[in-house]
């Protein structure tokens, strides 16, 4: 007669076996993009040796760091090459994330997992077998433009039928601008030739590592096989379970902006306290229903100051940088917040951004093991969008000249972060409500 803990392991194996072999066929995807070295480093060893090599006493150099090839210095000669070429590689980056989920660590132990958070890694993801080639045909397609860019880079671009060497001309802004000729001969020991800056551009690759589901169990011990397929698998559900919970905080993320970028402005009708504050635009309010850490007579108020505009024929406009006070629900509700009748600047990215996630989540969505909750969630929102035109750019012009349709699809969207911040805080996460275009 077969012992009782013998049946329910058996048991236990098949019940795991079934759900390896419902597992889809993925690999583990690595990136790695290069770029243009940013900075050079003068510590006291390396100032030491230059001043040895040199003959020079070493307090003639100065220690520190000095920024190379800054695509955001505005007073760089090539600044808008550089900046195209910094477009290209983060094009590339982006390759990944239209293929694949992010890969997590995780706990098999059941009574673990729920204690310790799985944690993202970097530059690793997951993609399904079946995306690989398309992976692939998207990323040579991109590492081509970085090429073409470096090979620029290296040779020199014609401008207005003048070739000028980019390299050679940006070595100059550094010696005679940004790090001063008094210390250039001695950085200039450690700054990279162009060579050298064409092949850190093209260090770009990827790596893929099938994950087998039929490991080779032979000699091992049944509760060494249960063990590695319930590790298999606890890997694979934090994989699809944080994946799903990426696109429901981007989602929310979305649905955020479409409602600010669609509503309408909230301020401040009085300023009871003389702090400047009258006609301040509300950025954000924080209740302790929406973070269980803040006392409930109190709110997290994000406000921004705000002056009339010479040029605007006295529309209001920001005046500084948002600011973010913990406030008593008293001393906001004291302020008067209002509907301003404003309403916010809007442009196509944002629908271009949500158009995106929802092809993103149309190529791995299945992949994630979704059970229809975020697909419906997706969905609906997409179908209600698309009325206001059949592409990202038709929606936004639709709504610049359609008040009353501006106001609906904020109020729709603002309800749809409601639905997406529900799930999140069914999963056990402080849920956050966002004053979004004046809606709540």
């Amino acid at each position: 007669m077969i012992e009782q803990p013998q049946v329910e392991n058996q048991n236990l194996e098949e019940a795991l076996d079934e759900k390896l072999a419902g597992i889809p066929p993925h690999s583990v995807l690595v990136t790695k993009c290069g770029w243009l070295p940013q900075t050079i480093s003068m510590g006291q060893d390396i100032s030491a040796l230059i001043a040895s090599e040199m003959g020079v006493d070493q307090s003639c150099i100065k220690v520190g760091s000095y920024r190379i090839f800054d695509w955001t210095d505005t007073k760089n000669p090539h600044q808008k090459f550089l900046r195209e070429g910094r477009g290209l590689r983060d094009a590339l980056a982006r390759i990944a994330a239209k293929f694949t989920t992010p890969q997590y660590s995780s706990h098999f132990k059941s009574e673990l997992s729920n204690i310790i958070t799985p944690q993202r890694l970097d530059s690793m993801y997951i993609i399904s077998d079946q995306k690989i080639e398309e992976f692939k045909e998207a990323w040579d397609e991109a590492f081509l433009k970085v090429k073409n860019w470096a090979d620029k880079f290296l040779s020199g671009v014609t401008v207005d039928g003048v070739h000028r060497d980019v390299y050679a001309e940006i070595t100059a802004y550094h010696r005679t601008q940004s790090i001063k000729e008094q210390q250039w001969d001695y950085v200039k020991r450690r700054y990279p030739n162009a060579k050298t800056c064409q092949q850190r551009m093209l260090q770009s690759v990827y790596s893929l590592t099938p994950v087998s589901r039929s490991l080779d169990y032979t000699g091992m011990s049944k509760e060494v096989r249960i063990q590695l397929k319930q590790r298999s698998i606890q890997q694979f559900d934090t994989v699809c379970q944080q994946g799903l919970n990426l696109f429901i905080e981007q989602f929310n993320e979305l649905c955020k902006r479409i409602a600010r970028s669609c509503g309408q402005r909230k301020r401040f009708a009085k300023d009871p306290f003389k702090l400047g504050l009258l006609e301040a635009e509300i950025v954000d309010v924080e209740y302790s229903s929406d973070n269980a850490e803040i006392p409930e007579d109190k709110c997290f108020v994000t406000y921004c100051k705000s002056k009339k505009s010479e040029k605007r024929d006295g529309q209001l406009i920001r005046d500084g940088q948002p600011i973010r006070e913990l406030w008593t629900v008293e001393k906001y509700e004291a302020h008067n917040p209002q509907q301003s009748g404003e309403y916010a600047k809007l442009s196509a990215s944002v629908f271009r951004d949500f158009d995106e996630m929802c092809k993103r989540f149309e190529a791995i969505g299945g992949f994630l093991q979704d059970d229809g909750t975020v697909e419906e969630l997706i969905s609906s929102a997409k179908e209600q969008i698309s009325v206001f035109g059949r592409n990202p750019d038709a929606q936004a012009s639709y709504l610049k000249n359609n008040s009353n349709d501006r106001n609906a699809i904020s109020r729709m969207a603002s309800q749809f972060q409601s639905k997406g911040l529900d799930l999140v805080q069914g999963q056990g996460r402080n849920r956050r409500h966002f004053n979004i275009g004046g809606n709540e």
